[in-house]
């Protein structure tokens, strides 16, 4: 028993010296898939958030304490997979929402039908912080949105437009550090969406980029993409916004 002791001890001693580095950060990792935190208590909901990563940075990035990957790894609730080493070059995944791009860190989201790009980011902080802006205007939004449909109103893709620049105003002057005029942003939508009369139409459209299954508005400033966001959306038939959101007004 005590040796059986004296080992348990070692391999905690072991995780808990290793330190997180810049490489071992980008390692693959595996939770069990029940929740094995007592139910109700802090380290529960935290498990919770963070139990769907399948990277230490994910993990830190949802919510994970150094103290909770040290632990659940001791404990046999997480365990490292083998990986390969990230590309130098091109675009390779990081986490859901970050990639690199020609050893550039890249934050990036899309919600109904507008992507937000935040680029060239030398360090995956930076891009970390950024893709939390991107989450809150997301949110924002997603909040002006509803308040709408609470009112019993219906939101127009105009009002779209209205919730997105609100949005992006007010995160900026909150975040002034963090280059929000700098942000890119596009739409994209399936080719079958649409009906060749419409799709001979807007093909016509400089800004407009088709390829092979999808259709595309070339990345640019806000006010350059929202117009072709609305453009795309007409043409694909849709009017409002619960077209493409629901009567909930939720994101499927």
């Amino acid at each position: 028993m005590n040796c059986m002791k004296k080992a348990k001890k070692a391999i905690i001693a072991k995780v808990a010296a290793r330190r997180h580095t810049k490489n071992d950060l980008i390692v693959q990792i595996k939770f069990v898939e029940e929740n094995p935190k007592q139910p109700g208590c802090e380290a529960y909901r935290r498990f919770a958030l963070y139990g769907q990563a399948t990277t230490i940075r994910e993990a830190l990035f949802l919510g994970a304490t150094k103290a909770d990957l040290k632990y659940d790894e001791s404990a046999g609730f997480m365990k490292r997979l083998k990986n390969c080493p990230a590309k130098k070059q091109g675009r390779t995944k990081v986490m859901p929402g970050i990639h690199t791009d020609n050893k550039r860190y890249v934050a990036d989201r899309e919600f109904c039908g507008l992507g937000i790009q935040a680029r060239k980011h030398y360090t995956i902080e930076d891009a970390e912080k950024s893709l939390k802006a991107i989450d809150r205007v997301i949110a924002s939004i997603q909040s002006r949105i509803d308040k709408k449909i609470m009112g019993g109103q219906e939101n127009t893709l105009q009002d779209f437009v209205k919730h997105v620049r609100a949005a992006v105003d007010a995160e900026n002057k909150a975040s002034p550090k963090l280059g929000i005029d700098q942000w890119r942003f596009f739409s994209r939508n399936k080719v079958c969406q649409f009906s060749k009369a419409s799709l001979k139409q807007i093909c016509k459209d400089p800004q407009i980029s088709k390829g092979i299954t999808e259709i595309r508005v070339l990345q640019n400033s806000l006010d350059k993409a929202l117009p072709g966001w609305v453009k795309l959306a007409k043409a694909a038939g849709i009017s409002k916004l619960s077209d493409m959101l629901g009567v909930d007004g939720l994101v499927p």
